[in-house]
């Protein structure tokens, strides 16, 4: 299990604030694509956040994996699998420094 982290119900509270606002449009609305950047933006603030946290507290690190490894993973296992909805294309798998974006047009 991941140690608690104080921002884990700031995060939450992001999380469900999005989805109630995901909810609120059709499922092919374009606002969408600008939810689903946001959700990106949060997720890769909270792992720089959680990589400079780290840096800081070196004896806090796992031994055997490397920091860029470790930096993202505790906040992308933290999204509920339900939280995202199937029009919904972000990948908690992918890596922060890239972005895939989907376009879906009528």
């Amino acid at each position: 299990a991941p140690p608690f982290c104080p921002q884990t119900s700031d995060l939450q509270l992001v999380r469900d604030a999005l989805r109630s606002l995901r909810g609120s449009f059709s499922g092919h609305d374009p606002q969408h694509h600008t939810i689903d950047s946001l959700e990106q933006g949060l997720s890769s603030l909270m792992e720089r956040l959680h990589a400079m946290e780290t840096q800081k507290k070196p004896d806090r690190r796992v031994r055997g994996k490397s920091p860029r490894t470790q930096e993202g993973s505790e906040y992308r296992e933290s999204w509920p699998p339900n939280s995202r909805l199937p029009h919904s294309q972000s990948s908690p798998a992918v890596s922060s420094t890239c972005t895939k974006v989907l376009y879906f047009t009528d």
